[in-house]
Order: structure tokens, then C-alpha cells, then sequence
């Protein structure tokens, strides 16, 4: 590392100070993101103009941030390779907002879902008293409350397979 700015020392967290002169492996996270930029490095510093790679970075803490990272070969007028320009942008903030979204989709589904299964239900109650308040008033006519005692027990059935289906 021969340059390190405020924005590299505000995501790694380590000062220009301990940074300088570090080998870039010692801030990635994990050897497969090490041995790919072994790889990218060896390729840019024989030539290759532009990456863009996604790693994991360690902070001085020990903390894990994403990032991804935007390097350039830099040239001298004679085309030979003097340095590699690297810039990384933070995505931890854009990984909490993707994982927010999805757990809100996820609960606005189950939202869905739950309105519904209650609707349904409410309809299948709605019938079980309404049938039940039928055979009440044919009891009390001396009538045989029988077809309404069938309809609620249809839709008690219909209601307990709707409980079997969100168990």
C-alpha cells in the first residue's frame, strides 16, 4: 500500500499511518478472496487495464465489511505498469437495506396470506352462526332444525380442513 485516503481509513478502520507500506492481502477476509486477488493483482500489474471484483474485507477490529472494489493498472509514458490504483465502495449499508426489503416483502406476503386465510374463515363462522341461530328459531316453531345443523356441520368441516391447510 503506498497511499491510503480517509474513506479507505473510515471502512477497514485502520489509519494511513499502519496501513502504508502493508501487503493488500492483510485487509481481505478469506483465502478464496486472497487468492483471487493474487490472481487480479498478477493480472493488472502485467497489463490489464480495469477490475471490478466483489471481497470481503477485514477491519482492524476483525469485523467483516463488503466491498467492492474498482482497481486500474496505472502506466508510464512507455506503457510499462508502475502501480495499481484501487477504490473500494462499502456495501454493508446496501446489504442491511437488501436484507430490510426482503424481510418486508416476506411480511408483507405473510400479510397477504394471513388476510387471506382470516377472510375465509370469518366467512366460514359467519355460516356455523348463522346456521346455528336458524335451528335455534325452527327449535323454538317446534320445526326439526336438521337442514341447518347440516350446513354447520359443512362448514365446520369446510373450517377445520382450512386449519389443517395453515398447520
Amino acid at each position: 500500500v503506498q497511499e491510503w485516503n480517509e474513506a479507505a481509513e473510515r471502512i477497514v478502520g485502520w489509519p494511513a499511518s499502519e496501513a502504508l507500506h502493508r501487503h493488500y492481502t492483510e485487509f481481505l477476509a478469506a483465502e478464496g478472496d486472497r487468492a483471487s486477488m493474487e490472481k487480479l493483482w498478477n493480472e493488472l500489474s502485467h497489463g490489464r487495464a480495469v477490475s471490478r471484483m466483489r471481497c470481503a474485507n477485514q477491519t482492524k477490529s476483525g469485523e467483516l465489511v463488503e466491498c467492492e472494489w474498482f482497481h486500474t493498472s496505472l502506466v508510464d509514458e512507455t506503457g510499462r505498469v508502475v502501480a495499481v490504483a484501487s477504490m473500494a465502495r462499502d456495501l454493508t449499508e446496501c446489504r442491511t437495506l437488501q436484507q430490510q426489503l426482503l424481510q418486508s416483502q416476506k411480511m408483507e406476503a405473510v400479510g397477504r396470506l394471513v388476510g387471506g386465510i382470516s377472510h375465509d374463515f370469518n366467512n366460514l363462522l359467519t355460516a356455523i352462526l348463522g346456521g346455528a341461530e336458524l335451528a335455534q328459531l325452527q327449535v323454538e316453531k317446534g320445526e326439526s332444525p336438521e337442514p341447518e345443523l347440516g350446513s354447520i356441520r359443512s362448514a365446520t368441516h369446510r373450517a377445520m380442513a382450512l386449519t389443517q391447510k395453515m398447520m
